[in-house]
């Protein structure tokens, strides 16, 4: 018996050394189907949210002069951040507000107390907005930080989300906002380190 026991644990140690693991999502379900080839080509077309960091932004108030301010600080900060390749949020400059003519719903100059409860009146009115990026209280918004690359391994995203959360510990510290991260990225480094 003790002689079965000691062949049966050199065995399972030999194919616990073969083992692998594949520490990237699409790895582990790829397969050479139609359905999977139709994925990947939308993900192609449009991207895949496995790079998404998903970051929620929170103040009291978001639509004051210092809030605003510090939205556009934190968007610059995040945007030096190696591997970053797009940020999504309302102080996108792509965001427009088309009356009484084209303008970015954050503006980038500093403004009155006045002028940011217009911003507020326009961003809980903006169909790209409401519900989806920022709550109707005002109070909190959420980011896409965007990581470049495809397929990343858990060692290509450390150095990326160590920097967006060394951004984000900053912001906590010494700003108004409060800001907190999940997505894929980040729980992957998390899980996996």
């Amino acid at each position: 018996m003790a002689v079965v026991l000691v062949v049966f644990s050199a065995i399972c140690a030999i194919g616990i050394g073969r083992l692998g693991f594949e520490d990237q999502p699409r790895g582990i379900f790829r397969t050479e189907d139609d359905s999977f080839q139709e994925l990947e080509r939308v993900f192609q077309q449009f991207g895949t949210d496995e790079l998404n960091c998903m970051l929620l932004v929170e103040n009291e108030d978001l639509f004051v002069p210092r809030s605003i301010q510090a939205l556009h600080k934190l968007v610059e900060n995040l945007d030096r951040v190696a591997g970053v390749e797009e940020i999504i949020g309302i102080a996108d400059a792509r965001l427009l507000v088309a009356t009484p003519w084209p303008h970015r719903l954050l503006p980038t100059s500093e403004i009155t107390l006045e002028q940011a409860k217009q911003v507020r009146r326009e961003a809980v009115a903006h169909p790209l907005v409401a519900g989806r990026l920022l709550t109707t209280d005002g109070r909190r918004t959420l980011m896409i930080v965007r990581l470049a690359g495809d397929e990343l391994t858990i060692q290509d995203l450390q150095p990326m989300v160590r920097d967006i959360r060394q951004v984000m510990d900053h912001v906590n510290r010494e700003s108004v906002l409060r800001v907190r991260m999940t997505g894929l990225p980040s729980i992957r480094v998390d899980v996996f380190t």
